[in-house]
């Protein structure tokens, strides 16, 4: 039998290139984890990291069941939290592994008409004074959830009282 090399260019090319069954066949072939682009490059926004987890994206009437003076925070912050999950593909700390890192991000006040920017990024270990919810598996993702994002966290601490 002849064996047929294909390089990963051709096939990443080939699969841009492809109509939906040529795509289909493609990801048969070689696996759909081939094909797939870099979480990074398919998490630009809270509607993609909705579409990624398979989730409705919400809006902020969605949280009328809440006092007002709650709303726009917990609005924000499950921003936050569905573009964190979709961004960390399934991973979840595991706070009895003390091997295992857990990068997060600081933030610095800069005050009432800047709001927040990101200070430093850091990790942890089993030990935290952060929420859970907003780690991230690797440094990198820390880093761009920090640039990408820099709005969300915005919006959800410096909401402005009516």
């Amino acid at each position: 039998m002849e064996t047929l090399q294909v390089t990963k260019a051709n096939a990443l090319k080939a699969f841009e290139e492809a109509n939906t069954k040529g795509k289909a066949l493609l990801s048969n072939l070689f696996g759909e984890k081939v094909f797939r682009k870099n979480v990074m490059e398919r998490i630009k926004s809270y509607e993609d990291a909705c579409e990624e987890l398979g989730e409705r994206p919400l809006s902020l009437s969605d949280f009328n069941f809440l006092p007002a003076i709650d709303r726009e925070y917990h609005y924000h912050d499950h921003r936050r939290v569905i573009i964190a999950r979709a961004l960390n593909e399934g991973w979840v700390s595991d706070y009895g592994d003390t091997d295992q890192a857990k990068y997060y991000v600081w933030y610095k006040y800069l005050g009432s008409s800047r709001g927040f920017a990101y200070y430093r990024y850091d990790y942890i270990y089993s030990y935290s004074f952060v929420g859970a919810r907003h780690e991230f598996k690797s440094l990198e993702l820390a880093k761009y959830f920090a640039a990408q994002f820099i709005g969300e966290i915005n919006a959800c601490f410096t909401i402005k009282q009516s």
